[in-house]
């Protein structure tokens, strides 16, 4: 049984020893604390080997082995803002009660006037005490015996923080920052007035305030201008600290971060900060130490705080494009210089992580937060394009084609009117048309041959040239014809004839069976004949009128219309009784109703020119049956209606002065 004893107390040392090595921060506690988060350490400063710790509730605590453990140093019954130390002078800023003093390490204390504020923050410089209030900022030359209220131009009086910088004094409050370059007397804004600064801290050239929205801000001359120290969520920084290179801010509910590079980088350093409310910071010695809530303060050596190191992978694009150096291994928050230096042909375009550009500068200087790998882009001179046919082509102007060429910016155009292009059109001699693959040429010549190149262009360089493409501009369109009088008439048949347009390379040919061309024949609607001056027409129906006209044509375009010819084609009159008549007469055509030919007689008592003709409905003439001198007689007249639609029509002789209209009726 002692041996089972035995084995479980060592088990239990050895459990607290390897715990006690893993840890990165050790905690203590206050005495005399309240059960709960309810006190938290609002203040945390050293003088010599004292650490002196103010709480929200309990007072003051103090500890001289370096915070193994605290006693209570007085103001029990005060809730701690602040603490400040003038040589053995130790002065505590409370909530609604002022200033108060000890010369004792804190056995005893006494008002130090003040007494109807909240002072937040206490400032030492050189003799100076200031202090930040609920009212303003105030200042005592003699150790808290007289104060004077230094106001004017601080618009905002909730001061949460002081820090001075030389003979700039700044203070933040609930309105941002103020800063004051005589001591106090006068204030002005320095900015962030829609801003709650909770801490400020001096280092150098930059001042840093924390704000109650969780954000650090730095300036470099005195609040002219704010930058954003990114890296925090919307937490409240309630404390800045420095030691050396190393910026530390605590957070409500964030915890501790920590800047080795002014604020460009943070890096939160939390492992085993089991209370992540921080509300106060001190570096001291070897040590960095941790107010809290939960009563509690932390420590750790700021010899365990050791920053991470991150790779630097440099890749060429294309790999022999040019080379790299700057790649490695790099502290958190280090600067990585990479350079990136073009092969002979190749110019440096920019350096990229993943898809984003991130410098177009050949040297540049990083900030290291995480592993990178980081592309150098080089580029070259791009190919020769490929010149393409022209299109869109006129008497005057074409578009000018090719295909894109791979990393091209622009291209060059020539126009030339020889194929060596010894001479090439001003406007268009190495025209730059910008990032573009057609482009428009006008003002050209009629009827001329050109010549066209092009070349494409990047920053590394300009292409060889292209293809040569030849184009020749239009002529200008034909005149109109004349059509002359139809010859070789037959009753179905005649030739049309024309005189020849020059700079006609063919004709374009319409017959039709009216005067406006409404009714053309299928075969002859603008029918191509070609580069011919007659055509013989054939398979026509007899005993009608026709009219053609013709149009001249080149690449240019079409002329417009000739005159109209009218062609009429009659059948033979058969004359069926010599002896004349007594009088004038128009016989009803037989059969009738037809289909699709009838017969027409008709009497003429003596010699006479005589127009048999057909009409349709609206009166427009459609044939032409007969129209010539006859002698006196008995004639008939044949009527072939198959081009025309079934309908009514009327047949009309007009002799000498008789003249007589029946009706027909076609019925297919």
């Amino acid at each position: 049984m002692k041996r089972i004893h035995f084995l479980l107390i060592l088990i239990i040392l050895i459990y607290f020893d390897v715990d006690k090595v893993n840890a990165q921060w050790v905690q203590s506690k206050l005495p005399n604390g309240s059960v709960g988060n309810e006190r938290y350490i609002t203040s945390i400063v050293t003088s010599g080997p004292n650490i002196y710790a103010g709480t929200n509730s309990g007072g003051l605590f103090l500890s001289t082995n370096n915070g193994d453990s605290w006693i209570a140093s007085g103001l029990t019954d005060q809730s701690i803002n602040s603490i400040a130390i003038i040589g053995t002078n130790l002065f505590a800023g409370t909530k609604n009660n002022g200033v108060f003093l000890s010369t004792n390490q804190g056995s005893n204390w006494v008002s130090a006037g003040l007494s109807s504020y909240s002072v937040t923050a206490l400032l030492v410089n050189g003799t100076n005490l200031f202090a930040g209030t609920y009212g303003g900022v105030f200042l005592s030359t003699n150790n808290g015996a007289n104060w004077i209220a230094y106001n004017i131009g601080l618009n905002n009086t909730n001061v949460h923080a002081l820090a001075i910088n030389g003979n700039y004094l700044f203070a933040g409050t609930d309105g941002g920052v103020f800063l004051s370059t005589n001591n106090g007397t006068n204030w002005i804004s320095t900015g962030l007035s829609y801003k709650s600064i909770k801490s400020l801290i001096v280092i150098g050239l930059y001042v840093f305030a924390g704000t109650d929205g969780g954000e650090v801000l730095r300036t470099s001359n005195n609040g002219t201008n704010w930058n954003y120290c990114t890296g925090f969520s919307q937490r409240p920084i309630n404390a800045l600290v420095l030691n050396g290179n190393y910026l530390f801010s605590g957070s409500n509910g964030d915890g501790i971060f920590l800047s080795p590079n002014y604020g460009t980088s943070w890096l939160a350093i939390n492992n085993d900060l089991n209370y992540t409310w921080v509300y106060s910071l001190l570096v001291s010695a070897s040590y960095i130490f941790v107010g809290t809530d939960w009563n509690s303060i932390w420590r750790r050596p700021l010899s365990d705080i050791v920053l991470p190191q991150y790779t630097v992978t440099l890749l060429s694009n294309p790999i022999n494009g040019g080379i790299t150096t700057g790649d490695g291994t790099y502290n958190f928050g280090s600067s990585a210089t990479v350079t990136a230096s073009p092969s002979p042909g190749y110019v440096f375009v920019n350096w990229t992580e993943g898809t984003s550009t991130i410098s177009t500068n050949a040297n540049d200087t990083f900030t290291i937060e995480n592993n990178k790998t980081f592309t150098a882009n080089f580029l070259s001179a791009p190919s020769a394009p490929i010149a393409t046919n022209a299109t869109s082509i006129t008497q005057t102007s074409f578009k000018a084609n090719w295909n894109a060429a791979s990393t091209t910016t622009k291209y060059f155009l020539d126009v030339a009117i020889d194929a060596n292009f010894n001479n090439i059109l001003s406007t268009y001699n190495n025209k730059d048309v910008g990032n573009v693959t057609t482009f428009s040429i006008t003002g050209l010549t009629v009827a001329s041959t050109f010549f066209y190149r092009v070349r494409a262009y990047n920053s590394a360089g300009v292409s060889a040239n292209s293809n040569t493409i030849t184009i020749t501009t239009l002529p200008n369109a034909p005149t109109a014809p004349i059509a002359k009088v139809a010859t070789n008439t037959t009753q179905t048949s005649f030739t049309a004839d024309w005189n020849s347009v020059s700079g006609a390379t063919g004709y374009y040919f319409d017959l039709a069976i009216n005067a406006n061309f409404t009714n053309l024949l299928t075969n002859y609607n603008n029918k191509d004949v070609g580069n011919v001056t007659s055509l013989a027409i054939n398979g026509l129906a007899t005993n009608f009128t026709y009219y053609y006209r013709v149009r001249a044509y080149n690449t240019g375009g079409t002329s417009g219309n000739s005159n109209t010819i009218i062609v009429n084609l009659t059948s033979d009159v058969e004359q069926i009784e010599n002896e004349k008549p007594m009088s004038f007469k128009l016989f009803q055509n037989y059969p009738n109703p037809f289909n699709p030919t009838t017969k027409i007689q008709f009497d003429l008592p003596k010699d006479v020119v005589v127009r048999l003709s057909v009409f349709n409905t609206l009166g427009q003439e459609i044939a032409v049956l007969v129209n010539q001198q006859l002698s006196g007689g008995t004639y008939s007249v044949d009527f072939d209606a198959t081009k025309l639609p079934n309908g009514i029509y009327f047949y009309k002789i007009q002799a000498g002065s008789f003249s007589q209209t029946k009706k027909l009726v076609l019925l297919k």
